[in-house]
């Protein structure tokens, strides 16, 4: 038998978190979440979110959701899921490119996780579709 990965059971948890969370979003869209759920695989995360982000029109919420599993992956030194979490940033940004919150927290994640060229970046993209990015790095009061 292969040896087990340490973090699997953190892993685990997230993704039944994240299912959880998933299923509620689908219940509160009026969505037939049982027959959604078992055109799935429940042990590829990743291929549920892929299915989720498929469906028409995602809300903000669910790109939320997707975008914390990732990350909170990511701080676990998970290599493909800052990756991920990016991808879903931008995929997200190209409905909700006028949410500051949604820049603000991309901008943080690459800060913390990213390099200072990539954090450059998303402040600059942030700055040309905002114009006033002050907000980006001024915490709320």
């Amino acid at each position: 038998m292969a040896a087990m990965n340490k973090d699997f059971p953190s892993l685990l948890l997230l993704c039944i978190l994240f299912f959880k969370r998933m299923e509620y979003y689908m219940l509160e869209r009026c969505i037939n979440c049982r027959s959604f759920h078992n055109e799935l695989d429940i042990l590829n995360p990743r291929g549920y979110i892929r299915s989720f982000i498929a469906l028409p029109h995602p809300g903000l919420a669910l790109y939320r959701a997707c975008i914390e599993l990732e990350s909170n992956l990511a701080s676990i030194s998970d290599k493909d899921s800052l990756v991920n979490a990016r991808k879903l940033y931008e995929s997200a940004l190209k409905t909700y490119d006028q949410d500051l919150s949604l820049w603000r927290d991309y901008y943080l994640m690459e800060t913390k996780m990213g390099t200072s060229e990539t954090a450059s970046a998303v402040h600059w993209h942030a700055h040309k579709i905002l114009k006033d990015t002050t907000a980006l790095v001024t915490p709320d009061l």
